[in-house]
């Protein structure tokens, strides 16, 4: 009984040894920081640009001053490693990955034993890859702003977050840039004035609005007018014919199109925008 009770104090007591430690920013002064740690410690980074990369084999807390703290990587490698549970990185602006996709080189890299970290309201710019969370249960990536390489092309950047084989880990991207968002999720929760009113996959959730799907049909040269006049529409630019429809009457104007044979050049489908799917549900408030 007397030995389960000192272990429940050294317990409950060891989080108030915690250090905090006032990081400056100059060359190998994060590295020595983070070695001459303990576990549970808060590196607190100065304003300035902090030398990476860095290893994190221990649990620790690193918080920035939000915009004017920056850990630079080396060019080569993920800028900061964590290969420990719980770590807390927090408020920096992080760049300078390398550019390898065999080792998704990133921003921030979660090992599989990084469980339970978090990387919360940091900037991760330049980085071939923004966090990739490679195998870290119970994990959180909440709240960051991530903007890739913009001298690779677009095929050959990246992911901004990359979860493998991560079990119980939550991702949440805030943003504005909705056609960005769109492209990189499968599941969308819609808030409004603090409210969730929409919280599904995107295709479920463009069912379920019931927007109209717009049908472009480039015509051939001098045949835009014949066009219109055989589906009606809007003439845009003198060379293309625009359409709206729901869902259940796309194949019947597809065969409309369809039949007006070597008039039409080209066709294109655009299924509702996240930003038309966002206005929808914030509008009419639906749950």
């Amino acid at each position: 009984m007397i030995k389960r009770a000192a272990a429940m104090l050294v317990f409950i007591a060891s989080p108030l040894w915690a250090a905090e430690v006032d990081v400056p920013a100059r060359p190998g002064a994060l590295v020595s920081a983070i070695q001459a740690a303990a576990p549970g410690d808060v590196l607190r980074l100065a304003p300035g640009v902090h030398a990476g990369p860095v290893v994190i084999d221990r649990p620790l807390v690193l918080p920035g001053d939000a915009g004017n703290t920056t850990v630079e990587g080396s060019g080569e490698g993920s800028v900061i490693v964590v290969q420990v549970p719980d770590v807390t990185i927090r408020s920096l602006t992080i760049r300078g990955s390398g550019s390898s996709h065999e080792t998704r080189d990133a921003g921030i890299r979660l090992g599989k034993k990084a469980r339970n970290s978090r990387v919360v309201g940091n900037h991760l710019i330049g980085n071939l890859y923004g966090v990739d969370v490679h195998g870290a249960h119970d994990a959180a990536v909440i709240g960051n702003v991530i903007e890739g390489r913009r001298d690779h092309r677009v095929n050959d950047r990246g992911n901004g977050v990359y979860v493998w084989n991560a079990q119980g880990t939550t991702i949440v991207i805030a943003s504005h840039a909705l056609t960005e968002v769109e492209a990189r999720t499968d599941r969308i929760a819609i808030l409004s004035k603090g409210r969730l009113i929409a919280n599904d996959r995107l295709g479920n959730l463009r069912m379920r609005a019931g927007l109209p799907i717009r049908i472009v049909v480039t015509a051939q040269d001098g045949r835009t007018e014949a066009v219109h006049e055989r589906l009606g529409g809007r003439r845009v630019n003198g060379a293309s014919v625009e359409l709206n429809c729901l869902q259940d009457g796309k194949l019947a104007l597809l065969a409309s199109v369809t039949d007006l044979g070597d008039l039409v050049s080209d066709v294109q489908l655009h299924d509702p925008s996240l930003d038309d799917i966002y206005r929808h549900y914030s509008g009419e408030g639906l749950t």
